[in-house]
């Protein structure tokens, strides 16, 4: 049997799908902004520990700038590693659609490998997806 690696020791295997999921109020979005913090600096106590990489948010119950980047800027993550996808549709902010919305996902992850070294893949937080 394959082991499993880890980007959270014990909570986030690499390569896998997670979900963090809860009644609204339960601070889910503070640990994901925690996590994605970890992973900017290389902080992430598993198998990336030592290595800096990238991650990409997706977020329609907060905002980047009022919101998430505050966050992650008092989580000490490294901004220039952070990448936020922004759906508009009809003038409104919508959210993650899979799976109309695959290519704008694929783009996405596709920019952030191309700033990382070695061509790692980014670690993504998706705040609400929706028709998965």
């Amino acid at each position: 049997m394959k082991s499993v690696k880890w980007i959270i020791q014990g909570r986030v295997p690499l390569a896998m799908l997670t979900v963090l999921a809860g009644r609204g109020g339960l601070a889910k979005s503070t640990i994901a902004v925690d996590w994605a913090a970890q992973v900017t600096t290389g902080k992430a106590a598993g198998s990336l520990a030592g290595t800096p990489g990238h991650v990409i948010i997706s977020s329609t119950e907060d905002t980047e700038a009022e919101t998430l980047t505050p966050r992650l800027t008092a989580a000490k993550a490294d901004m220039g590693k952070v990448h936020f996808i922004h759906l508009h549709r009809g003038g409104v902010d919508g959210s993650l659609t899979i799976p109309d919305d695959i290519d704008i996902l694929r783009e996405a992850i596709q920019q952030a490998k191309a700033e990382q070294r070695y061509g790692k893949r980014p670690v993504l937080f998706i705040d609400e997806i929706h028709r998965l």
